[in-house]
């Protein structure tokens, strides 16, 4: 048996309790659903044409059918708590689809319920009197409706302030009812779409940019005010809306007057997007040239107003027209026309990239007419509300892009500020090291002159009184010169001989080295050469054991695989030979259905020949109805979906926003601080930078001074006494113009440092420059004579080395001739014995490699014979172990099917006095003796894989994927069946191609549990893991139907199969998409479990006495945890992904 505890006692009674609590469990959560309006649009629990209607016949017939003897089931459960009291009526049940206005809206049912699902006061509807036959009742219905409206406190006037009745609707006045319409459209959704705070600041930006842009004289801005004293606006956002139109309008130069006329030409909509947005619409795609421009022209070039003509001249930020452009008739009524349809496209493609703006303009009805003004007002509010939201997100990146931009300023500054300490530092200390320089080398050059002059008086003195002694020491250096030339020659002669023996001994001793790094390089070549010898016939002798080797082993594996397959031969055989038959018969059957096709199609062909036109108009008529309905519902489920979606976006985005702007708000203070911090680091620095300037000046005038009175007092020592007199008097003069001076050079010096500061430092660059001349010009007269002292010392050199090489070349030529015999003796020596050598290292190769392959020939045939007594060994002992096995396989087969038998006895004999399971013992009997052919499962999995490959019509299909589904629960050989023939591609196409509808939604579910039980087997798994898109399609839907059970637990069990290969596991783990889609499905379905926890508990915490409320509440929350949901499914596949 598959199902385990299938035959344990008790499973049937037990199978029964659960099931039984099961249902009491759904049909009380769907009662309580319903009752507390768990879903928005409030869907019927029961069905128009079902026979029962309210919870409690549902257990009532429940109970009559399966619980016989109990009685009423309800008094049971009341007992517990257990109370169910919906009761659907017929006002659920009534059809909300509006198809015409002027009759659908008359008996007030419809436009009650529009009002209660915009007001959320659910108590509308049943104040209701349903059916609505008479005019009393449709009377009281719209009046309902009314006092609603009345209670939030509109006023519901038409277009001539003619008040709007109950009656107007009931008798059909469509002017009135429109009229109240668009009082529920500008109350209930232009005030949700517009916020009067953020509309009032952009109208007073907007004016103030308008303030600030130059304007031409003349011109001013009561030229564009005029048009919106004529308009009545029905609210004060609406107003607002008007005003923010105009001002934008008018920074274009595009007069708004109305929400009629003034926007049917397109232009003020783009250029209220060219505002916000231009380069998502730029100007140069508006079309000027339209019919209400080209009357605005011809206003102002026959007798038009001054102040228009001032206002075309405009010279603001954007292109204009040119006003004599304008007046020349350039172009027809049928180019206007369509110039103002080109706007209406730029404008649909552009609202179409900037999104969140439903499509309510049709060109038909703006362009060359009177634009309905409630079309325009309700177009524009999800403009404007659409255009300020981008608006807040285009001025917090400025901000961020202004403040990042004085954040680089002020470190490029402050980088500029370094550079220039920096390069000042490195000037003051070039200036101080000159200074100094220039002291010393004015000292040096002082003392040097000084010094030469004494030199030369000493030697004019000394020659005078020593002139003979001067001739006798002459003659003796000349003598003593010839001496010692002679004797450095005998010195020279010395050295030469002892460096030439020297050498002959060094060339000796090289040419014997280069002889034995020859003879090395010889060597280590031969014996590379042996290696690489030997290393070869080694592989060959290793690849000719390995072939051997290898031999042997597939002539074991040959054998072993030929028992293998002639036993799954056998196997196929038997199965072969079953699926011949009814591979022909499926064969002969597609032949039958194709000819059976062809002839069903000619027979359509013919009779739609014959009535075709017919037909035709049928088929017309029956589409245009078919589409006003469609179109109707759709738009209604569409609006319903929209609000909804657009409700949830709406506080998303509120949130996101709220988080945006305080991460804004943080980082713009972080940003400021930043910016004061460099700020007043700047201020300290300019202010210490100032400091140092005034006491650099001052320092630098202090040791002008001081210098000067260094020198001054050295110029009084050298000149004397009357010198001394002179730079007194000159200092006290000075002095004397100084103290007059002082205050006006105090003054002055603030203004003319930095003047100062260059021409001292151009004349102390001079000075510098000159200094360096100088100093170079002494080193280069010092470089001169020291040159000058060494050629004449190389050129007496020079002359002792030409005659040292002269003789030098004589020797030479002698040693030449006796190292080249010396050497062509050595090579023939070297030569003799490197062939001898070369003779003898090849004998005795030759008897070395003959030994050692006759000792590995010896030892292969040894291991060759150990290895095939081993293999004769091993094939022994396995074929032993083939026929002990088979043995045992036997007796474990007939031992299971002993006990299958035994238990099956066990079984009926303890359920014979059972007279249920007697009459389903009787039916299942009846049913095998009833069972033909095509009931087999082999069958029916062929035939339904037949209608599945070919038919397409849906109802063949579900039947088809019905018949799989059943199959494959019940046949792992019908899976894998399935799986190789190549339906599961179809059945993935299958799922993608469905929609939302009954028969789709079972085929859907059929079509999950057939790859969930395809999953479950190994061989058939890789072929649904390995289909494309497969895995991520199966995410999709289990995303999409979360909340519905039957689709969403297969589609969990199939992904919870296919991550139980490790392989598949991985490579779904490495599926960012798939993990992020699954993540979202788990919150989803764990913020609905914890909702519907919190709704249980509350009403059991209201119903249950105090005394069982704690027991009971444990018993059941480990019932709901022991119940297999949606949520229990995603729980367990994130389990899986996770291990």
């Amino acid at each position: 048996p598959s199902v385990p505890e299938l035959y344990q006692p008790g499973y049937v009674e037990a199978l029964g309790q659960f099931t039984v609590k099961k249902f009491l469990f759904l049909v009380l959560f769907l009662d309580h659903a319903k009752l507390t309006r768990l879903v928005d649009h409030d869907p019927c629990l029961f069905m128009k044409t079902a026979a029962i209607k309210s919870s409690r016949e549902v257990l009532l017939s429940f109970s009559r059918e399966f619980l016989g003897g109990i009685g009423d089931l309800t008094r049971h459960l009341n007992y517990k708590g257990y109370t169910v009291s919906h009761q659907q009526t017929a006002l659920q049940e009534l059809d909300y689809t509006v198809k015409n206005l002027a009759i659908d809206m008359r008996d007030g049912v419809k436009l009650t319920r529009l009002v209660e699902l915009l007001t959320h006061e659910w108590t509308l509807t049943a104040k209701l009197r349903v059916p609505a036959v008479s005019r009393l009742q449709k009377v009281h219905n719209v009046d309902v409706c009314l006092q609603a409206l009345r209670s939030r406190s509109l006023v519901l006037t038409d277009e001539r302030d003619r008040p709007i009745t109950s009656r107007d609707i009931v008798d059909g006045h469509r002017e009135k009812t429109l009229a109240l319409l668009w009082h529920i459209i500008v109350n209930f959704k232009v005030s949700v779409l517009l916020n009067e705070e953020s509309l009032r600041d952009e109208v007073a930006h907007v004016s103030l940019l308008k303030r600030l842009a130059p304007r031409p004289a003349g011109s001013g801005a009561a030229d564009l005010l005029d048009g919106s004293a004529a308009v009545k606006f029905p609210s004060e956002n609406v107003k607002l809306l008007f005003e923010w139109c105009r001002l934008v309008c008018s920074i274009y130069n595009v007069q708004i007057n109305n929400f009629t006329t003034s926007f049917s030409d397109g232009r003020a909509f783009c250029y209220l997007i060219h505002h916000y947005q231009p380069w998502l619409l730029p100007a140069s795609d508006i079309r000027q040239l339209t019919t209400l421009t080209s009357q605005n022209t011809d206003t102002d070039c026959f007798g038009g107003d001054s102040d228009e003509d001032d206002d075309c001249c405009d010279g603001n930020t954007v292109t204009r027209l040119n006003h004599v452009a304008e007046c020349q008739p350039v172009a027809g009524e049928g180019d206007m026309l369509l110039n103002e349809r080109r706007n209406f496209k730029v404008l649909s493609a552009a609202m179409s990239s900037l999104g969140g703006t439903p499509i309510q303009l049709v060109t038909g009805d703006m362009s060359n007419t009177i634009p309905d003004e409630k079309v325009v007002i309700a177009y524009l509010s999800c403009l404007c509300e659409r255009l300020l939201d981008l608006r807040e997100e285009t001025r917090a990146a400025r901000t961020i892009q202004v403040a990042w931009r004085r954040h680089i300023a002020h470190r490029h500054e402050r980088a500029r500020l370094a550079a220039m300490r920096t390069q000042l530092e490195r000037a003051e200390r070039a200036a101080i090291t000159l200074q100094k320089n220039l002291l010393a080398w004015q000292k040096r050059s002082a003392f040097l002159r000084l010094r030469s002059a004494v030199i030369r008086i000493q030697a004019f003195v000394r020659s005078r009184a020593l002139h003979p002694d001067r001739v006798r020491f002459l003659e003796l250096k000349s003598a003593t010169l010839t001496c010692q030339s002679r004797q450095r020659a005998n010195v020279h002669r010395r050295a030469f001989l002892l460096c030439r023996q020297s050498a002959i001994l060094l060339q000796r001793m090289w040419r014997t080295h280069l002889a034995r790094q020859q003879y090395q390089r010889l060597r280590c070549s031969t014996i590379d050469m042996q290696h690489l010898y030997r290393k070869n016939r080694a592989t060959q002798e290793a690849v000719q054991h390995y072939h051997i080797c290898r031999g042997a082993i597939i002539t074991m594996q040959s054998a072993v695989r030929m028992h293998l397959a002639r036993q799954r031969f056998l196997a196929c055989r038997l199965t072969a030979i079953l699926l011949q038959s009814h591979v022909r018969r499926v064969a002969a059957r597609r032949e039958y259905t194709a000819l059976r096709t062809a002839a069903v199609q000619i027979q359509q062909r013919v009779r739609a020949v014959i009535a075709g036109r017919q037909e035709r108009r049928k088929f017309l008529e029956m589409r245009r109805a078919c589409t006003t309905i469609q179109s109707a519902v759709r738009g209604r489920k569409c609006r319903v979906a929209f609000e909804q979606q657009r409700e949830a976006c709406i506080l998303l985005q509120s949130v996101a926003r709220m988080q945006k702007a305080q991460r804004e708000y943080l980082e713009l203070r972080r940003c400021v601080v930043s910016m004061q911090r460099c700020y007043r680091g700047k201020k300290a620095t300019e202010a210490a930078v100032s400091d140092f300037h005034i006491q650099r000046g001052a320092v630098i005038t202090l040791q002008s001074l001081v210098r000067m009175y260094q020198a001054r007092q050295r110029f009084v020592e050298i000149r004397g006494a009357a010198i001394v007199l002179q730079s007194h008097i000159r200092r006290v003069s000075a002095q004397r113009q100084y103290a007059v001076q002082y205050n006006a050079v105090v003054q002055i010096q603030s203004c003319l440092r930095c003047v100062s500061a260059r021409r001292e430092f151009i004349q102390q660059r001079k000075s510098a420059i000159t200094l360096q001349s100088a100093v170079r010009c002494h080193q280069q007269r010092q470089a001169f004579l020291s040159q000058r002292s060494s050629a004449c010392t190389i050129q007496q050199r020079w002359r002792a080395y030409m005659h040292g090489r002269r003789a030098r070349c004589a020797i030479g030529a002698q040693r030449c001739a006796a190292i080249r015999i010396q050497a062509a003796w050595r090579g023939y020596c070297q030569s003799r014995a490197y062939g001898d050598l070369r003779s003898a290292t090849v004998v005795v190769q030759s008897h070395v490699r003959a030994w050692l392959a006759c000792r590995r020939v010896y030892t292969l045939r040894e291991e060759t014979s150990r290895r095939c007594a081993a293999a004769v060994c091993i094939q022994r002992h396995w074929r032993s172990v083939q026929v002990v096995l088979k043995n045992l396989h036997t007796r474990a087969r007939a031992a299971t099917s002993i006990q299958a038998a035994w238990r099956g006895y066990v079984l009926r004999r303890q359920l014979e006095h059972d007279r249920q399971l007697a009459e389903i013992r009787k039916r299942v009997v009846a049913a095998n003796s009833a069972a033909t052919e095509p009931m087999l499962l082999g069958n029916r999995t062929r035939s339904a894989l037949a209608i599945l490959l070919e038919s397409t019509s849906t109802s063949f299909v579900r039947r088809a994927v019905k018949n799989l589904n059943t199959v494959t629960e019940l046949s792992t050989v019908c899976c894998e069946t399935i799986a190789r023939d190549g339906a599961v591609p179809v059945l993935v196409e299958l799922i993608r191609s469905c929609n939302r509808s009954r028969p789709n939604q079972d085929i859907v579910m059929y079509s999950l549990q057939i790859l969930r039980n395809l999953a479950r087997v190994p061989g058939a798994r890789s072929i649904v893991f390995g289909t494309a898109n497969c895995v991520s399609l199966i995410t999709e839907t289990l995303y999409t139907y979360k909340e519905n059970a039957p689709l969403c637990m297969p589609a969990g069990d199939l992904l919870r199969a296919l991550a139980s290969d490790p392989k598949n596991r991985e490579a779904m783990k490495s599926m960012p998409k798939l993990m992020a889609r699954l993540t979202a499905t788990l919150k989803a379905l764990q913020h609905k479990h914890d909702v519907d926890v919190r709704l249980n508990q509350r009403k059991t915490g209201t119903k249950l006495p105090p005394a069982s409320r704690s027991t009971k509440g444990s018993a059941a929350s480990k019932e709901v945890t022991a119940v297999r949901t949606p949520l229990t499914v995603v729980k367990l596949l994130m389990r899986v992904l996770n291990k």
